[in-house]
């Protein structure tokens, strides 16, 4: 029980580590004018949200090859 709280803990804090991540990446792409890059970062999020992890890594995966050029 008390491994289930701290690993409930862990995610929460590596949740909002998280959110404030993508938000900064979001309003920089956003502001570059890179629309694709803040639509792709707005995806992950919602599918890392939704429990959809290989969804999420996949959308990292792409954002980070549409970032490489």
């Amino acid at each position: 029980m008390r491994a289930a709280f701290l690993a409930g803990r862990f995610a929460a804090l590596l949740a909002g580590r998280l959110v404030a991540f993508l938000a900064v990446r979001f309003l920089a792409a956003f502001l570059a004018g890179r629309f694709l890059a803040a639509f792709l970062a707005v995806r992950f999020f919602a599918a890392f949200l939704a429990g959809r992890f290989l969804a999420a890594f996949l959308a990292v995966r792409f954002f980070a090859a549409f970032l490489a050029g």
